[in-house]
């Protein structure tokens, strides 16, 4: 009688125990699934607050200089957390793609349509090289050149002005019933030039002539203006199909200038 009870408890015991482990085993399990969707919800609120970010710029009236700042971005991120060549999927580079002449459009002042600055009608950023920089520096060294930033706007704002075209003396010869041969009409243009940025920038009127040194600085730097104040529409978004993060954006200039 004795021996059947002590085996009742040890098989009680053992009941228990496995009931216990059963328990054990079942809480961790409910634990893991809770971690792990708590886990999942960090990820798609990780993935929505980086893509917030880009996906500000999916509208049809982004400007140059926010595309700018985009390009900054793209560049530090892909340069800091991006793993090119490796198995990492959340963190994979960003592509921008930008197309600088749409529908046959473009922010140039050249008469031609041709890219002086720029020189190519489409960058693409994918890594993190900044495909600005460039651009950017020699912008800033006519800038300084010209004795800083307002009065190379100036400059530029005032290109036509300055720089007259054949139409344009043509009109004032007519307007004004007096003869103005070429000479006067380049010192004249000499001397609105030098009322616009400091003196003595220019030590011969060539150098203000259509190709001219001067002519195709301020042209340069006319289209960085444009560039900078032009109306971008967003094309195109991508996402990474594995990591559910901004992939790719592209933008097309759309004739606009604000």
């Amino acid at each position: 009688m004795e021996n059947a009870s002590k085996a009742l408890l040890m098989a009680g015991g053992m009941i228990l125990s496995i009931l216990l482990i059963t328990l054990l085993v079942y809480a961790w399990s409910l634990f893991s699934k809770y971690q792990s969707s708590n886990d999942e919800l960090a990820d798609i609120e990780d993935v929505a607050k980086f893509n917030q970010q880009f996906t500000n710029y999916d509208r049809d009236d982004v400007e140059g200089y926010e595309l700018i700042s985009l390009i900054n971005k793209v560049v530090d991120y892909n340069h800091r957390k991006s793993s090119t060549g490796t198995n990492d999927i959340k963190n994979k580079p960003i592509t921008i793609e930008i197309l600088l002449k749409g529908n046959g459009k473009v922010f140039t002042k050249d008469k031609d349509d041709n890219l002086l600055l720029f020189k190519s009608d489409s960058y693409t950023q994918s890594g993190s090289n900044n495909i600005l920089t460039g651009i950017i520096k020699e912008a800033q060294t006519i800038e300084d050149k010209y004795g800083g930033v307002t009065f190379a706007s100036k400059l530029a704002k005032n290109y036509d002005s300055i720089f007259l075209s054949p139409t344009q003396v043509q009109q004032e010869i007519e307007n004004s019933n007096n003869t103005l041969d070429d000479r006067a009409v380049w010192e004249r243009a000499k001397n609105k030039y030098n009322s616009i940025v400091l003196k003595n920038k220019v030590s011969s009127a060539n150098e203000l002539r259509p190709n001219g040194s001067r002519s195709i600085e301020v042209l340069k730097y006319y289209e960085y203006m444009q560039f900078k104040r032009g109306v971008f529409k967003c094309t195109d978004l991508d996402y990474d199909k594995e990591s559910g993060k901004v992939s790719k954006i592209k933008f097309e200039f759309d004739g606009e200038i604000h």
